[in-house]
């Protein structure tokens, strides 16, 4: 069981979730220690009371275990859109593996926060029932390399949790708010107007962290998301290549809302504040300008 006492450790802890993740722990008093690529950015973070370390490599199992020891929980929040589209499949689960395999050693629990389109069905388009947590990928269907490692982790993680390590995923859908300091939206494309979007703010998917590490079953996965919206109503861009029909079906987020208390703010807001936001650091955004 996890104390207030204990540390958390948070990988991918200067992007836009694994920030968000950090502010969030951090302002409930938890100690924090965050692990963070070199040569990122980190001004953001700058202001928050933790510890940070360079990511070790995936060889260095050594520097795993010291990253992680005396920790309560770590939250593996590395799988920002910089890091999906930059690294390849084999290595994003080499890491992984290197990650997962020092928490089985120093006996500490995992969070692993995934993406929605691994909870899609094995079609090109969605059901009128829309994603579920029981919904399983089947690969090859969204025709997006980074779903595949997505799914690729995922499948690694189900792996240590059969050989008894405690693990919850987190699957939320395309991220909003404020915060996002790789200006992900540069690197995806203009959604049609017509589509639907279910978006999850990196806040509301940060105060569920610490309902996951407490009451998030082992081997679950929870779906994050808010009812879909035009995407006129939203600053996000959407991934090359993934259907449209994928982002417009209802999302059954009931799991995350009864079991860890997940309680998303309007859609309205989250477009809010990400513009402010973006307005207050100099980030100019078309569409937020518009």
């Amino acid at each position: 069981m996890l104390t207030t006492s204990q540390q958390i450790v948070v990988v991918g802890a200067a992007g836009w979730l694994g920030s968000a993740i950090c502010r969030a722990i951090a302002e409930r008093g938890q100690p924090l220690r965050g692990i963070l690529r070199p040569g990122g950015p980190r001004w953001h973070i700058e202001d928050l009371s933790m510890t940070l370390r360079a990511l070790p490599s995936p060889e260095d199992g050594r520097g795993w275990r010291e990253a992680l020891a005396d920790c309560g929980a770590i939250v593996i929040a590395d799988a920002d859109l910089p890091f999906l589209l930059e690294t390849e499949r084999s290595t994003a689960v080499h890491r992984l593996r290197s990650i997962l395999i020092a928490a089985k050693d120093v006996g500490c629990p995992v969070l692993l926060i995934s993406h929605a389109l691994t909870c899609a069905t094995p079609s090109e388009t969605v059901p009128p029932q829309g994603w579920s947590e029981d919904s399983r990928y089947i690969p090859g269907t969204a025709r997006w390399e980074p779903a595949e490692l997505l799914f690729a982790r995922e499948a690694e993680l189900y792996r240590f949790v059969a050989a008894g390590l405690h693990a919850v995923i987190l699957n939320p859908t395309a991220l909003s708010g404020p915060g996002d300091v790789h200006r992900t939206q540069e690197l995806l494309s203009s959604p049609d107007q017509d589509h639907l979007i279910s978006t999850a703010d990196v806040r509301d998917i940060a105060r569920t962290i610490p309902h996951a590490l407490l009451h998030g079953r082992s081997g679950r996965r929870y779906l994050l998301g808010t009812e879909p919206r035009p995407a006129s109503s939203h600053s996000r861009a959407l991934p090359h290549g993934v259907p449209g029909s994928w982002w417009e079906t209802p999302v059954d987020a009931r799991r995350a809302r009864h079991e860890l208390g997940f309680r998303p703010r309007p859609h309205t807001q989250s477009r809010a504040d990400e513009e402010r936001w973006a307005r207050q650091v100099g980030f100019i955004l078309e569409r937020c300008s518009s």
